[in-house]
């Protein structure tokens, strides 16, 4: 299976998520602000056999950049993630995260506190149940029910928002409301679609809830 995690973190913090591996490879999506990222080379098991290295720095095991140094840990990656940048860190190798200088200037930082956020606001009745009081507002278009743009239209139910998300930006899409996705004119040209699959863009997004 598959787990995501969100993570929220002020700017100018030292130390967000010390040093430590996970059993599992990740992949980081930087969808706001931006993130310092440092990977390491996995350690040296013969320092202590008995450690398991997928769970270096969890529970008791106390992991620091001393001691990476020491079991001939290298760093590998230095790199700070702006919205929009991914990040492959396989399993078993040490990472540690911070917020320290990834912003130039206080500008920079009250940049930070600014997020996108697209928030759809409607009357409670947005679909009218009269139309069939027995169906759940909360799985419209689930299990059995076929939902369709006739339908909304026929139930009442208004268009309050039509955005197309670049690289991070954010949408807030609240429980109850009707939404759906495409990417069909997402792209000015057939220059721009041609560069996306050129550089395996795929669109991808985070969904919390």
């Amino acid at each position: 299976g598959v787990c995501m995690n969100l993570y929220v973190t002020p700017a100018m913090v030292q130390t967000s998520a010390p040093p430590h591996t996970d059993k599992q490879d990740v992949v980081v999506v930087q969808t706001q602000g931006r993130k310092r990222w440092r990977v390491y080379s996995p350690p040296d098991s013969s320092f202590d056999s008995e450690l398991d290295p997928f769970k270096r720095g969890k529970g008791t095991d106390s992991l620091t950049l001393e001691m990476l140094e020491r079991e001939n840990s290298e760093l590998l990656l230095d790199v700070t993630l702006y919205p929009g940048d991914t990040l492959f860190v396989p399993a078993r190798f040490p990472h540690t995260t911070d917020t320290l200088d990834c912003y130039d200037n206080e500008n920079d930082m009250e940049d930070h506190l600014r997020k996108k956020i697209g928030l759809c606001t409607s009357p409670s009745d947005w679909t009218d149940s009269s139309f069939d009081s027995e169906l759940d507002p909360f799985k419209r278009g689930k299990g059995t029910d076929s939902l369709t743009l006739e339908m909304l239209k026929r139930e009442n139910s208004e268009l309050l928002l039509d955005v197309t998300l670049y690289p991070g930006d954010t949408l807030f899409v609240p429980a109850r409301f009707p939404h759906t996705t495409d990417t069909l004119d997402c792209y000015d040209n057939e220059d721009d679609i041609g560069r996306s699959f050129e550089k395996e863009d795929w669109s991808m997004h985070l969904t919390v809830g």
